[in-house]
Protein backbone atom coordinates (compact mmCIF):
# COMPACT_ATOMS: atom_id res chain seq x y z
CA UNK A 1 0.00 0.00 0.00
CA UNK A 2 2.73 2.54 0.72
CA UNK A 3 4.11 2.36 -2.58
CA UNK A 4 0.41 2.53 -4.49
CA UNK A 5 0.48 6.02 -2.03
CA UNK A 6 3.81 7.59 -3.53
CA UNK A 7 2.98 6.59 -6.74
CA UNK A 8 -0.10 8.50 -6.51
CA UNK A 9 0.95 11.17 -3.65
CA UNK A 10 3.82 11.94 -5.98
CA UNK A 11 1.36 12.55 -9.02
CA UNK A 12 -0.45 15.14 -7.18
CA UNK A 13 1.73 16.94 -5.19
CA UNK A 14 5.46 16.71 -6.60
CA UNK A 15 7.95 14.29 -6.22
CA UNK A 16 9.10 16.17 -3.23
CA UNK A 17 5.56 16.73 -2.23
CA UNK A 18 6.36 20.10 -2.55
CA UNK A 19 2.19 21.34 -3.21
CA UNK A 20 1.50 19.83 0.11
CA UNK A 21 4.12 21.44 1.73
CA UNK A 22 3.37 24.78 0.27
CA UNK A 23 -0.56 24.71 1.01
CA UNK A 24 0.40 24.07 4.45
CA UNK A 25 2.42 26.90 4.58
CA UNK A 26 0.79 29.71 2.90
CA UNK A 27 -2.10 28.75 5.47
CA UNK A 28 0.16 28.94 8.43
CA UNK A 29 1.40 32.46 7.32
CA UNK A 30 -2.36 33.47 6.89
CA UNK A 31 -3.80 31.97 9.86
CA UNK A 32 -0.76 33.82 11.99
CA UNK A 33 -1.43 37.07 10.21
CA UNK A 34 -4.98 37.41 10.44
CA UNK A 35 -4.70 36.03 14.22
CA UNK A 36 -2.32 38.83 15.19
CA UNK A 37 -4.44 41.18 13.23
CA UNK A 38 -6.97 40.72 15.76
CA UNK A 39 -9.80 40.31 13.74
CA UNK A 40 -12.84 38.63 15.44
CA UNK A 41 -15.87 37.72 13.34
CA UNK A 42 -19.01 36.03 14.94
CA UNK A 43 -18.95 32.77 12.90
CA UNK A 44 -22.08 29.81 13.79
CA UNK A 45 -20.59 26.24 14.32
CA UNK A 46 -23.11 24.91 11.18
CA UNK A 47 -21.58 27.58 9.03
CA UNK A 48 -18.59 25.72 9.73
CA UNK A 49 -19.60 22.77 9.30
CA UNK A 50 -21.74 23.04 6.27
CA UNK A 51 -18.27 25.16 4.88
CA UNK A 52 -16.26 22.33 5.15
CA UNK A 53 -18.61 19.80 3.53
CA UNK A 54 -19.70 21.42 0.91
CA UNK A 55 -16.12 22.80 -0.19
CA UNK A 56 -15.02 19.32 0.36
CA UNK A 57 -17.56 17.83 -1.65
CA UNK A 58 -17.01 20.42 -4.56
CA UNK A 59 -13.17 20.12 -4.92
CA UNK A 60 -12.99 15.74 -4.44
CA UNK A 61 -15.78 15.76 -7.13
CA UNK A 62 -13.08 18.33 -9.49
CA UNK A 63 -10.46 15.51 -8.12
CA UNK A 64 -11.98 12.95 -9.34
CA UNK A 65 -13.21 13.79 -12.72
CA UNK A 66 -9.62 14.96 -13.74
CA UNK A 67 -8.50 13.57 -16.71
CA UNK A 68 -5.18 13.68 -16.04
CA UNK A 69 -5.32 11.72 -12.46
CA UNK A 70 -7.88 9.61 -13.88
CA UNK A 71 -5.32 8.70 -16.85
CA UNK A 72 -2.60 7.59 -13.72
CA UNK A 73 -5.15 5.44 -12.05
CA UNK A 74 -5.90 3.39 -15.76
CA UNK A 75 -2.18 3.08 -16.52
CA UNK A 76 -1.99 1.70 -12.99
CA UNK A 77 -5.46 -0.88 -13.37
CA UNK A 78 -3.42 -2.56 -16.20
CA UNK A 79 -0.89 -4.38 -13.68
CA UNK A 80 -1.88 -6.98 -11.16
CA UNK A 81 -3.45 -5.03 -7.90
CA UNK A 82 -5.25 -5.73 -4.65
CA UNK A 83 -8.55 -4.33 -5.70
CA UNK A 84 -9.56 -2.41 -2.18
CA UNK A 85 -5.82 -1.06 -1.63
CA UNK A 86 -5.85 0.63 -4.60
CA UNK A 87 -9.26 1.75 -4.19
CA UNK A 88 -8.79 3.18 -0.91
CA UNK A 89 -5.14 5.05 -1.52
CA UNK A 90 -6.61 6.35 -4.61
CA UNK A 91 -9.96 8.03 -3.03
CA UNK A 92 -7.70 8.72 0.20
CA UNK A 93 -4.53 10.50 -1.70
CA UNK A 94 -7.23 12.48 -3.60
CA UNK A 95 -9.19 13.55 0.11
CA UNK A 96 -5.47 14.70 1.82
CA UNK A 97 -5.47 16.86 -1.45
CA UNK A 98 -8.72 18.44 -1.17
CA UNK A 99 -8.31 18.47 2.64
CA UNK A 100 -4.22 19.25 2.81
CA UNK A 101 -4.35 21.86 -0.20
CA UNK A 102 -7.77 23.50 -0.72
CA UNK A 103 -10.09 23.28 2.41
CA UNK A 104 -7.05 23.89 4.34
CA UNK A 105 -6.91 28.01 3.23
CA UNK A 106 -10.85 28.19 3.93
CA UNK A 107 -10.31 26.68 7.30
CA UNK A 108 -7.07 28.91 8.27
CA UNK A 109 -9.58 31.39 7.62
CA UNK A 110 -12.54 30.63 9.76
CA UNK A 111 -9.94 29.74 12.71
CA UNK A 112 -8.03 33.34 12.51
CA UNK A 113 -11.21 35.20 13.24
CA UNK A 114 -13.58 32.73 15.47
CA UNK A 115 -12.69 30.46 18.47
CA UNK A 116 -14.17 27.36 18.24
CA UNK A 117 -14.14 24.91 20.77
CA UNK A 118 -12.51 21.33 20.38
CA UNK A 119 -15.56 19.49 19.65
CA UNK A 120 -16.26 21.83 17.05
CA UNK A 121 -13.14 21.89 15.59
CA UNK A 122 -13.26 18.16 15.22
CA UNK A 123 -16.56 18.02 14.01
CA UNK A 124 -15.61 19.98 11.34
CA UNK A 125 -12.70 18.10 10.25
CA UNK A 126 -14.98 14.63 9.97
CA UNK A 127 -17.24 16.93 7.81
CA UNK A 128 -14.53 17.41 5.55
CA UNK A 129 -13.16 13.93 5.65
CA UNK A 130 -17.29 12.88 5.69
CA UNK A 131 -17.87 14.73 2.05
CA UNK A 132 -14.81 13.59 0.73
CA UNK A 133 -15.91 9.99 0.95
CA UNK A 134 -19.53 10.34 0.00
CA UNK A 135 -18.24 12.03 -2.89
CA UNK A 136 -16.39 9.04 -3.81
CA UNK A 137 -19.74 6.86 -3.09
CA UNK A 138 -21.67 8.84 -5.07
CA UNK A 139 -19.15 8.45 -7.87
CA UNK A 140 -19.06 4.55 -8.10
CA UNK A 141 -22.91 3.94 -7.17
CA UNK A 142 -23.61 3.29 -10.95
CA UNK A 143 -27.69 2.01 -10.26
CA UNK A 144 -27.94 4.38 -6.89
CA UNK A 145 -26.80 7.63 -7.03
CA UNK A 146 -30.45 9.11 -6.09
CA UNK A 147 -29.89 7.21 -2.86
CA UNK A 148 -26.75 8.93 -1.83
CA UNK A 149 -27.89 12.54 -3.24
CA UNK A 150 -30.81 11.40 -1.01
CA UNK A 151 -28.39 10.48 2.21
CA UNK A 152 -26.06 14.08 1.47
CA UNK A 153 -29.47 15.98 1.92
CA UNK A 154 -30.21 14.29 5.05
CA UNK A 155 -26.49 15.15 6.34
CA UNK A 156 -26.55 18.63 4.82
CA UNK A 157 -30.10 19.28 6.79
CA UNK A 158 -29.49 17.18 10.16
CA UNK A 159 -26.38 20.10 10.48
CA UNK A 160 -29.42 22.95 10.96
CA UNK A 161 -31.74 20.46 12.68
CA UNK A 162 -29.26 19.71 15.42
CA UNK A 163 -27.50 23.18 15.93
CA UNK A 164 -28.76 23.95 18.82
CA UNK A 165 -27.20 20.40 20.73
CA UNK A 166 -24.09 20.94 20.42
CA UNK A 167 -21.07 19.32 18.73
CA UNK A 168 -21.20 15.71 19.90
CA UNK A 169 -24.50 14.89 17.75
CA UNK A 170 -23.55 16.16 14.63
CA UNK A 171 -19.51 14.35 15.46
CA UNK A 172 -22.12 10.85 15.57
CA UNK A 173 -23.77 11.47 12.43
CA UNK A 174 -20.42 12.65 10.41
CA UNK A 175 -18.76 9.45 11.95
CA UNK A 176 -21.84 7.11 10.56
CA UNK A 177 -21.97 8.54 7.52
CA UNK A 178 -18.12 8.68 7.08
CA UNK A 179 -18.36 4.92 7.83
CA UNK A 180 -20.76 3.93 6.03
CA UNK A 181 -19.33 5.90 2.71
CA UNK A 182 -16.14 4.39 3.39
CA UNK A 183 -17.52 0.49 3.00
CA UNK A 184 -19.35 1.63 0.29
CA UNK A 185 -16.22 2.51 -1.63
CA UNK A 186 -14.06 0.17 -0.14
CA UNK A 187 -16.73 -2.46 -1.98
CA UNK A 188 -17.05 -0.80 -5.18
CA UNK A 189 -15.33 -2.05 -8.86
CA UNK A 190 -11.84 -0.29 -9.33
CA UNK A 191 -12.92 -0.32 -13.12
CA UNK A 192 -15.48 2.52 -12.70
CA UNK A 193 -12.14 4.76 -12.41
CA UNK A 194 -10.76 2.98 -15.16
CA UNK A 195 -14.01 3.30 -16.94
CA UNK A 196 -13.72 7.28 -16.78
CA UNK A 197 -10.25 7.13 -17.91
CA UNK A 198 -10.80 6.19 -21.38
CA UNK A 199 -14.05 8.15 -21.79
CA UNK A 200 -11.98 11.21 -20.94
CA UNK A 201 -9.35 10.35 -23.54
CA UNK A 202 -12.29 9.48 -26.53
CA UNK A 203 -13.53 12.96 -25.50
CA UNK A 204 -9.97 14.66 -25.81
CA UNK A 205 -9.34 12.30 -29.01
CA UNK A 206 -12.60 13.57 -30.09
CA UNK A 207 -12.12 17.49 -29.32
CA UNK A 208 -8.41 17.46 -31.01
CA UNK A 209 -9.39 15.77 -34.35
CA UNK A 210 -11.25 18.07 -35.73
CA UNK A 211 -8.04 20.27 -36.44
CA UNK A 212 -9.39 22.29 -39.15
CA UNK A 213 -12.82 23.61 -37.17
CA UNK A 214 -13.40 27.41 -36.90
CA UNK A 215 -12.28 28.20 -33.54
CA UNK A 216 -15.67 29.41 -32.52
CA UNK A 217 -17.02 25.74 -33.49
CA UNK A 218 -14.40 24.01 -31.36
CA UNK A 219 -14.92 25.91 -28.45
CA UNK A 220 -18.65 25.31 -28.58
CA UNK A 221 -17.63 21.57 -28.90
CA UNK A 222 -14.86 21.94 -26.09
CA UNK A 223 -17.66 23.12 -23.57
CA UNK A 224 -20.21 20.56 -24.92
CA UNK A 225 -17.59 17.37 -24.28
CA UNK A 226 -16.81 19.66 -20.45
CA UNK A 227 -20.32 19.53 -18.95
CA UNK A 228 -18.46 20.59 -15.30
CA UNK A 229 -17.37 24.32 -17.39
CA UNK A 230 -20.57 24.48 -17.88
CA UNK A 231 -22.53 23.95 -14.31
CA UNK A 232 -19.70 25.58 -12.97
CA UNK A 233 -20.97 29.09 -14.65
CA UNK A 234 -24.53 27.93 -13.57
CA UNK A 235 -23.21 27.82 -9.98
CA UNK A 236 -21.93 31.39 -10.60
CA UNK A 237 -24.82 33.24 -12.15
CA UNK A 238 -26.66 31.05 -9.54
CA UNK A 239 -24.54 32.30 -6.62
CA UNK A 240 -24.90 36.30 -8.46
CA UNK A 241 -28.97 36.22 -8.82
CA UNK A 242 -29.10 34.95 -5.29
CA UNK A 243 -27.46 38.44 -3.68
CA UNK A 244 -30.17 40.46 -3.77
CA UNK A 245 -32.06 37.77 -1.76
CA UNK A 246 -29.24 37.25 0.89
CA UNK A 247 -29.18 41.19 1.37
CA UNK A 248 -32.92 41.07 2.37
CA UNK A 249 -32.59 37.62 4.38
CA UNK A 250 -29.34 39.79 6.41
CA UNK A 251 -31.02 42.99 6.43
CA UNK A 252 -28.58 44.84 4.49
CA UNK A 253 -30.71 47.06 2.01
CA UNK A 254 -28.88 50.19 2.70
CA UNK A 255 -25.68 48.03 1.04
CA UNK A 256 -27.44 47.25 -2.36
CA UNK A 257 -25.43 49.37 -4.34
CA UNK A 258 -22.44 48.37 -2.96
CA UNK A 259 -23.37 44.44 -3.60
CA UNK A 260 -24.61 45.36 -6.55
CA UNK A 261 -20.97 46.16 -8.16
CA UNK A 262 -19.65 43.29 -6.63
CA UNK A 263 -21.69 40.90 -7.95
CA UNK A 264 -20.18 41.95 -12.00
CA UNK A 265 -17.06 40.33 -10.46
CA UNK A 266 -19.08 37.16 -9.11
CA UNK A 267 -20.38 36.57 -12.19
CA UNK A 268 -17.10 37.70 -14.55
CA UNK A 269 -15.45 34.74 -12.76
CA UNK A 270 -15.52 32.45 -15.21
CA UNK A 271 -12.63 29.90 -14.30
CA UNK A 272 -13.68 27.13 -16.82
CA UNK A 273 -13.61 29.88 -19.78
CA UNK A 274 -10.16 31.35 -18.56
CA UNK A 275 -8.53 28.53 -18.57
CA UNK A 276 -9.24 26.54 -22.03
CA UNK A 277 -5.55 26.76 -23.17
CA UNK A 278 -3.90 26.40 -19.73
CA UNK A 279 -5.72 22.97 -19.21
CA UNK A 280 -4.26 21.91 -22.77
CA UNK A 281 -0.74 22.38 -22.92
CA UNK A 282 -1.12 20.48 -26.62
CA UNK A 283 -3.27 23.63 -27.81
CA UNK A 284 -1.25 25.64 -26.43
CA UNK A 285 2.12 24.96 -27.75
CA UNK A 286 0.34 24.49 -31.53
CA UNK A 287 -1.13 28.22 -30.99
CA UNK A 288 2.27 29.52 -30.41
CA UNK A 289 3.89 27.63 -32.90
CA UNK A 290 1.86 28.63 -35.97
CA UNK A 291 2.04 31.72 -38.06
CA UNK A 292 -0.22 34.44 -36.58
CA UNK A 293 -1.51 33.50 -32.85
CA UNK A 294 -4.29 36.27 -33.06
CA UNK A 295 -6.58 34.11 -35.26
CA UNK A 296 -6.91 32.63 -31.90
CA UNK A 297 -7.24 34.62 -29.70
CA UNK A 298 -9.19 36.77 -31.19
CA UNK A 299 -12.26 34.62 -31.84
CA UNK A 300 -11.46 33.35 -28.42
CA UNK A 301 -11.81 36.57 -26.82
CA UNK A 302 -15.32 37.55 -28.50
CA UNK A 303 -16.74 34.23 -27.55
CA UNK A 304 -15.19 35.47 -23.69
CA UNK A 305 -16.99 38.45 -24.73
CA UNK A 306 -20.14 36.59 -25.78
CA UNK A 307 -20.14 34.66 -22.69
CA UNK A 308 -19.46 37.42 -20.12
CA UNK A 309 -22.54 39.02 -21.86
CA UNK A 310 -24.77 36.47 -21.46
CA UNK A 311 -23.60 36.13 -17.69
CA UNK A 312 -24.20 40.46 -17.16
CA UNK A 313 -27.48 40.08 -18.78
CA UNK A 314 -28.42 36.86 -16.42
CA UNK A 315 -27.38 39.24 -13.66
CA UNK A 316 -28.92 42.46 -14.40
CA UNK A 317 -32.15 40.66 -15.25
CA UNK A 318 -32.66 38.95 -11.98
CA UNK A 319 -31.59 42.03 -9.86
CA UNK A 320 -33.82 43.94 -12.10
CA UNK A 321 -36.98 41.28 -10.52
CA UNK A 322 -35.84 40.98 -7.03
CA UNK A 323 -34.21 44.51 -6.13
CA UNK A 324 -35.18 46.83 -9.21
CA UNK A 325 -33.18 49.85 -9.64
CA UNK A 326 -31.49 48.98 -12.65
CA UNK A 327 -30.46 51.32 -14.85
CA UNK A 328 -28.98 52.16 -18.57
CA UNK A 329 -25.62 52.70 -16.52
CA UNK A 330 -25.35 49.54 -15.10
CA UNK A 331 -26.17 48.37 -18.68
CA UNK A 332 -23.69 50.22 -20.00
CA UNK A 333 -21.47 48.87 -17.52
CA UNK A 334 -21.89 45.54 -17.65
CA UNK A 335 -21.13 45.64 -21.36
CA UNK A 336 -17.67 47.57 -20.50
CA UNK A 337 -16.76 45.32 -17.43
CA UNK A 338 -17.61 42.01 -19.69
CA UNK A 339 -15.29 43.76 -22.42
CA UNK A 340 -12.42 43.82 -19.87
CA UNK A 341 -12.97 40.77 -18.66
CA UNK A 342 -12.41 39.15 -21.59
CA UNK A 343 -9.86 41.18 -22.79
CA UNK A 344 -7.79 40.81 -19.51
CA UNK A 345 -8.24 36.92 -20.12
CA UNK A 346 -6.85 36.09 -23.70
CA UNK A 347 -3.92 38.59 -22.18
CA UNK A 348 -3.48 36.10 -19.35
CA UNK A 349 -4.11 33.12 -21.10
CA UNK A 350 -1.43 33.62 -24.08
CA UNK A 351 1.69 35.83 -21.36
CA UNK A 352 0.55 34.06 -18.15
CA UNK A 353 -0.71 30.24 -18.71
CA UNK A 354 -0.66 28.24 -15.63
CA UNK A 355 1.82 25.35 -15.86
CA UNK A 356 3.22 22.94 -13.95
CA UNK A 357 -0.60 21.69 -12.79
CA UNK A 358 -0.54 18.60 -11.36
CA UNK A 359 -4.30 18.03 -11.23
CA UNK A 360 -7.36 19.75 -12.56
CA UNK A 361 -8.26 21.23 -9.84
CA UNK A 362 -5.06 23.26 -9.45
CA UNK A 363 -6.16 25.10 -12.20
CA UNK A 364 -9.71 25.69 -10.76
CA UNK A 365 -7.92 27.30 -7.77
CA UNK A 366 -5.10 29.15 -8.85
CA UNK A 367 -4.27 32.14 -7.25
CA UNK A 368 -4.04 33.42 -11.11
CA UNK A 369 -8.18 33.45 -11.14
CA UNK A 370 -8.56 36.06 -8.51
CA UNK A 371 -6.88 38.84 -10.92
CA UNK A 372 -10.12 39.51 -13.51
CA UNK A 373 -12.45 39.58 -10.50
CA UNK A 374 -10.48 42.00 -8.25
CA UNK A 375 -9.62 44.42 -11.63
CA UNK A 376 -13.59 43.98 -12.26
CA UNK A 377 -14.17 44.95 -8.45
CA UNK A 378 -12.01 48.11 -8.52
CA UNK A 379 -13.14 49.32 -12.22
CA UNK A 380 -16.88 48.75 -10.98
CA UNK A 381 -16.53 50.02 -7.66
CA UNK A 382 -14.30 53.11 -8.93
CA UNK A 383 -17.51 53.43 -11.86
CA UNK A 384 -19.81 53.10 -8.63
CA UNK A 385 -17.58 56.02 -6.05
CA UNK A 386 -18.08 58.40 -9.29
CA UNK A 387 -21.99 58.17 -10.06
CA UNK A 388 -22.59 58.08 -6.47
CA UNK A 389 -24.20 54.80 -6.67
CA UNK A 390 -21.96 52.86 -4.44
CA UNK A 391 -23.99 53.47 -1.56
Amino acid sequence: MKMLFNAFAKKVFGVKYEGLIKAVFISAVMFMGLKGAGINISVSPAVLYLTAAVFSAGVMWKALNSNDFSQSFGNMIMMPFPEKALVFTYISVLGIYTIFTKLIVVMALFFAVHVFDVPQIICSVLAAFCAVYMSAAFFVSRRAKAVVLLWAAAVAASIFLLKDMGAYPMIAVFGVSLLTALIITLNSDAYVFYDLAVKNESIRSGVKSHAHALVWVYLLRYIGTHKNYIANSFIMWGIACALPLYLKLIDMQDMTGAFLYIGYAVVLMNTPIAILISCDPDLERSIKEMPGACRFFIPYGLFVFVYNIISVTIYLGSWQLQQGGIAVSHIVLGAILAAAGAVLTILLEYFMPVRNWKIESDLWHNPRKYIVPCVIVLLAAGWGVLSGGVF
